[in-house]
């Protein structure tokens, strides 16, 4: 019996030391690191390390479910300017009109200044490369790689302020038709909490108000190795295109009515703005409203890597 056993005793220990290493395989966890040694001022950068969060290690398998290879969407993939090595994800509200035109001028295209009907928005006219472009292997290697010196950038802003433009935007331009058509709405004069209160209940996944969290799937999240802040916009802007080599071409100059300043220079009149910053405490006086729209945004809020101000934290 004891010559038995034994045997089995090793190919058990064996076959659980095998499953424990193919498990371990095929996990991975990230932790933000907000540290005050990032290599970039007014940015922050995320690295992967063993820590609490844990999720999945992808493969070419997993990339066309994913949310940032999702071509039915304008503004899910993100943005690839291959010359310069730069994947962009544009988020709504956040000048995601300016910088699209600004990739498009990377891309030697000659309208890139155009802001009009479906330009520079519209994948299949805007002349932009995206993500879901390349074969899923490629695009993951592009999203993982720590080798291959590709800069993943992302600008994010304070959720509250991003919430009230908007809702000035969406909510009240044009007798707030775009919410009655894209929530399906009969009613389009909302009040502000009665904004908030549609979104939450049926229309959360709109570009232009999804809390931030939500705009990258979470095992690439790791990946993002450049952040900027709409607070410190045309500083982290210039900041990016420095990185990549692209300022003095498409950022020192060309913008602003007599294409003379740079980009987000106070006076080039690039930003895409409803001077909702100046609203803020008038729309949030309501503690009821801010309530509601802190809710809605407790991810966004509770993630250290965003560096959101605190003051409008407080209901």
């Amino acid at each position: 019996m004891r010559r038995i056993r034994k045997p089995l005793l090793i190919l058990l220990v064996i076959f659980l030391t095998n499953v424990t290493f193919l498990l371990l395989t095929l996990s991975s966890s990230y932790e933000i690191d907000t540290s005050p040694a990032s290599p970039f001022d007014g940015v922050t950068k995320m690295k992967q390390v063993k820590a609490k969060r844990r999720v999945k290690v992808i493969d070419a398998s997993h990339m066309e479910k994913m949310f940032i290879y999702n071509p039915a969407s304008w503004d899910a993939a993100p943005i690839v300017v291959e010359e310069y090595k730069l994947i962009f994800f544009t988020t709504g509200k956040v000048s995601c009109t300016v910088f699209k035109q600004l990739f498009r001028r990377m891309m030697h295209l000659d309208d890139w200044n155009v802001n009009a009907g479906l330009l520079p928005h519209d994948p299949s006219k805007n002349g932009l490369k995206y993500l879901y472009q390349y074969p899923p292997r490629k695009a993951l290697k592009m999203m993982t790689s720590k080798h291959d010196n590709w800069t993943r950038a992302i600008f994010v802003r304070d959720p509250l302020e991003r919430l009230l433009s908007a809702y000035l935007d969406k909510g009240m331009r044009k007798g707030g038709q775009y919410v009655a058509r894209h929530c399906n709405r009969e009613r389009q004069d909302l009040s502000f909490r009665e904004f908030i209160q549609v979104i939450r209940s049926s229309c959360r996944h709109d570009p232009h108000w999804m809390p931030q969290i939500e705009r990258i799937d979470p095992p690439f999240w790791n990946s993002i190795n450049f952040v900027g802040n709409f607070d410190s916009l045309q500083k982290d802007t210039r900041t990016l295109l420095e990185r990549v080599d692209a300022w003095d071409d498409y950022g020192s100059s060309g913008w602003g009515p007599y294409h003379n300043d740079s980009i987000f220079s106070k006076d080039s009149h690039a930003k895409h703005e409803t001077g909702s910053s100046q609203y803020v405490d008038q729309y949030y006086n309501d503690s009821v409203v801010k309530e509601l729209a802190l809710q809605f945004y407790r991810q966004d809020y509770s993630n250290p890597f965003f560096h959101f101000p605190k003051n409008l934290r407080k209901a």
